[in-house]
């Protein structure tokens, strides 16, 4: 059987984002890269988060996912700068919250990524719902995506789980250039203090609402 082609999405706020991604993912803990062919277009997209009592939080996000873990995601509130960075690869997932330049960096797997989004899913799970629409194997999770078609951009993504939910929506789609290698690396950048994802208190809530402080 053949491999599983690589897949990835992008979403970039323009061309200045687009260098702070890119020189914020220097790390020598590096899977391989995909290839220029499969990172010709981007897409921006708006996002939000919905907790079970109904509070929501919005926000802009810079996104990388390719088979079968990678993803580099950005969090930028309505207006202004990066608030949280999620790098993910190779089993290893870094949460790095920009205002106290403090990077969590541990097992990238269904614990790490709730104290990160809400959703209780492993990395894995995440990117192959992200790219391929798949339902986790995790109870109480589910996800939908339109159109059902990884061949191209999602109209609009969402996971549910126990009463909460992130659903993201296209804006537009626009060409990238020279990506560069070191996207989903699963590394915090560079001159950040660096601590494990277990210091993330168990009843704290998601990091991803950093993105509103």
């Amino acid at each position: 059987m053949s491999a599983a082609p690589i897949r990835p999405w992008i979403l970039l706020a323009g061309p200045l984002a687009a260098a702070l991604l890119l020189a914020r993912c220097t790390s020598s803990h590096r899977p391989p890269a995909a290839t220029s062919a499969a990172l010709e277009s981007v897409g921006l997209y708006r996002g939000s988060l919905e907790d079970a009592s109904g509070h929501a939080s919005r926000f802009r996000l810079l996104l990388f996912a390719a088979l079968p873990d990678r993803l580099h995601a950005e969090v930028l509130p309505p207006v202004g700068t990066p608030r949280l960075i999620l790098d993910g690869g190779g089993g290893r997932l870094a949460i790095s919250v920009l205002r106290t330049r403090v990077a969590y960096v541990g097992d990238a797997g269904a614990e790490a990524v709730r104290r990160a989004i809400g959703a209780p899913i492993s990395l894995s799970a995440l990117v192959r719902s992200i790219v391929l629409g798949e339902n986790p194997d995790a109870p109480g999770v589910t996800v939908a995506r339109e159109p059902d078609d990884p061949q191209g951009f999602a109209e609009t993504f969402e996971v549910r789980w126990e009463g909460s939910s992130l659903r993201l929506e296209l804006v537009r789609k626009q060409p990238l250039r020279n990506p560069g290698p070191g996207l989903g690396s699963g590394a915090p950048p560079e001159g950040f203090a660096v601590r494990s994802l277990e210091q993330i208190g168990e009843g704290e809530a998601p990091l991803l609402l950093e993105a509103e402080q």
